[in-house]
């Protein structure tokens, strides 16, 4: 799947990948994972794209970007978080809040 990255990119630079991997749960990450492993070809993991500058030439490679993995769940019973690699800082911090945990809320609007 080539596709522009521009589309995943905070500043909507970016050029074209040989393939795009858009996991949206741990399972479809180790998916992606092997087949990159299996092909042989570099790769990176764009996030968000909010702290990344991607240049407009043609990457030979694989991207993951991982901000289609946004699962976001209080567990009541011990009081944990668990959080998807796509999930916005101020999402957390906001649920933190909401649920009255403390030592987060500095991630704040954070990128």
């Amino acid at each position: 799947m080539t596709q522009d990255l521009k589309e995943f990119s905070y500043y909507k630079t970016g050029g074209k990948c040989f393939k795009l991997h858009l996991p949206t749960s741990p399972a479809d990450m180790q998916k992606a994972i092997l087949e990159i492993i299996k092909s042989g070809k570099d790769f990176f993991v764009l996030g968000g794209g909010s702290n990344s500058l991607v240049l407009d030439d043609y990457y030979d490679g694989h991207v993951i970007v991982t901000s289609l993995m946004n699962k976001l769940e209080l567990n009541r019973d011990t009081s944990q978080l668990t959080i998807g690699a796509g999930v916005g800082n101020s999402e957390v911090s906001n649920k933190a809040l909401e649920n009255e945990l403390s030592g987060i809320s500095w991630i704040h609007r954070l990128p």
